[in-house]
């Protein structure tokens, strides 16, 4: 089993605002899309909410404590040990909200943070990350152009053994 979180944070560390992404960069939503087509995608009810549909060609898991049933094409679990124990098995990839990220941080092997070098308002956080426990294995920049107005990087970050 492996677990990748990913996420686009600002400089601040802010992920989101009412419940939306604080900004537009096409060229991170394909990223997403590539690193997470064809895998299991775990993400918190609220996330889910933000969605207008389910994540086509992957398997949807959303963590709640409150939803009744699963949504037609996902997968409703209770708890993010209930997550990994029924679908890790092979390769996750944890998508938000911060509560879920902050559960996983701890269990990942991973991180994908795309790094939007702006600070912004926000209500929702990435879990502060210890500089100690990881190693940044690649920085690519972002291209900028007129639908990438904000300076970003792809960065991969890996557990320190």
């Amino acid at each position: 089993m492996s677990i990748t979180l990913i996420a686009a944070v600002a400089d601040n560390g802010a992920i989101g605002l009412d419940n939306r992404l604080l900004w537009r960069l096409p060229a991170d939503m394909a990223y997403f899309k590539a690193q997470t087509i064809g895998k299991t995608v775990v993400i918190g009810r609220k996330t889910f909410e933000s969605f207008p549909r389910p994540l086509p060609d992957r398997l949807n898991v959303i963590v709640s404590r409150t939803m009744e049933e699963a949504p037609e094409g996902c997968r409703l679990v209770r708890s993010l040990a209930e997550a990994l124990e029924e679908y890790g098995s092979g390769d996750l990839m944890i998508a938000g909200g911060a509560d879920i990220y902050r559960q996983a941080l701890p269990k990942a092997d991973r991180l994908l943070i795309t790094e939007v070098h702006r600070s912004y308002e926000g209500d929702t956080f990435f879990p502060e990350m210890d500089p100690a426990e990881w190693v940044l294995i690649s920085r690519t920049p972002g291209v900028q152009d007129e639908k990438n107005t904000i300076p970003f990087d792809f960065c991969v970050y890996e557990r320190r053994r």
